[in-house]
């Protein structure tokens, strides 16, 4: 099949520090759900959540070596084919997705829920490559990545996930930013995106304009403002998370001390709010190290985007720069309040299978580009 010096040169270049500095967040992820769902010895139906997730660790890996292995530039090059197998996914969400919490994003196939917008992420990253690797001309390259990214953002939107669907967004600026294109231009797109959506809000409150999205989720942006607007309601997931993290102080109350987790006030504790378990147990401190843990994994990713052999290369590293930093920033940022809420995971720590692969796919594109290059010399 390969080659043994093929197979010695993919192990000799393989980024080790990294490798190691993702699989030590995905372990302590772990531990942490742990002691999200109040994992207890002797008590073997209280493992679930965390041996389901330790089975999607596994397999993930396995995804991860299998894309870190082939070379990036074939998956560019499949994009004509990559493209529409994300379209179909979407599609088939809205005809066989199965519902659940107001919002159709999973197909079940038999024991596994499949969501099909965490793996459109993924391949979303590889054919805007593919779509801009080849054009000249910055202007032309926004016309095109925004005909690329409307199609999924608006399927998405539609089930409907906001989170997910402002992702696609946060891909797309990366990729374009990476390919070239001025950072004062995305800012102002951004800029100008802001304000539509702050008019399109009011239009809505003024006068009753219709917008597409779900009740709850406008409440949420109403209280993401004022909390205590709504505190039995729509603020009470910020509400309980910040008094969890302000509870944990600097060391925390320790691990499977948490009594906002552990007596059930603190809601998605185990998936969108893990964040306020660690700040809880763990205090500021718990908090400072996992900060520090993805701030060098973003300072390694990010000059692997440098590295890259050529501009299709660096295109696919931001754009798995830009999904797992907006990740990071809007689940944090949604527990502390600096974020409406969204229900955006954290990677690595959130517990859900589809987001772990899709983010281990991911990383594996990573690896392909730095494995593919002559040399490997990160600063």
């Amino acid at each position: 099949m390969f080659q043994k010096e093929e197979r010695g040169r993919f192990w000799r270049l393989l980024d080790w520090p990294l490798l190691f500095l993702i699989l030590g967040l995905s372990f302590f992820g772990l531990l942490v759900l742990a002691s999200a769902t109040d994992v207890r010895w002797g008590e073997p139906e209280s493992w679930g959540f965390v041996l389901r997730q330790s089975l999607w660790l596994l397999l993930s890996l396995a995804g991860f070596f299998l894309v870190a292995w082939g070379d990036y530039r074939w998956y560019v090059a499949a994009y004509r084919f990559l493209y529409p197998l994300v379209l179909l996914f979407l599609l088939l969400v809205h005809l066989l997705g199965r519902e659940a919490l107001g919002a159709q994003r999973w197909i079940s196939l038999g024991p596994v829920d499949f969501q099909p917008s965490e793996l459109a992420k993924v391949l979303l990253i590889v054919s805007l490559a593919g779509v801009l690797r080849q054009r000249e001309g910055k202007g032309w390259a926004l016309v095109l990545a925004g005909m690329t990214v409307a199609p999924p953002f608006f399927l998405v939107l539609s089930q409907p996930d906001l989170g997910t669907a402002s992702v696609f967004l946060a891909i797309t600026g990366g990729m374009l930013f990476a390919g070239g294109v001025p950072a004062r231009w995305l800012l102002g797109l951004a800029a100008l995106g802001g304000g539509g959506v702050a008019g399109a809000l009011y239009g809505h409150l003024r006068w009753g304009l219709p917008l597409p999205l779900k009740e709850y989720q406008l409440q949420r942006l109403m209280v993401f403002l004022d909390p205590e607007k709504d505190p039995l309601g729509a603020g009470w997931h910020l509400l309980q998370s910040k008094i969890a993290i302000g509870s944990g102080g600097l060391w925390g109350q320790g691990l499977g001390r948490g009594v906002q987790n552990h007596l059930n006030y603190l809601p998605a504790e185990h998936t969108d709010f893990i964040f306020a378990v660690i700040g809880e147990e763990l205090g500021f401190a718990g908090g400072l190290v996992l900060l520090l843990a993805f701030l060098a994994l973003f300072r390694r990713l990010l000059t692997a985007m440098v590295l890259a052999p050529d501009r299709e290369g660096a295109m696919v590293v931001g754009g798995v720069v830009s999904m797992l930093g907006f990740h990071v920033l809007l689940n944090i940022g949604m527990t502390i309040g600096l974020a409406p809420v969204t229900g955006v995971p954290l990677p690595f720590l959130s517990y859900g299978g589809n987001a772990l692969f899709a983010d281990y796919l991911a990383l594996g594109l990573v690896f392909s580009v730095l494995t593919h290059r002559q040399k490997i010399a990160f600063v």
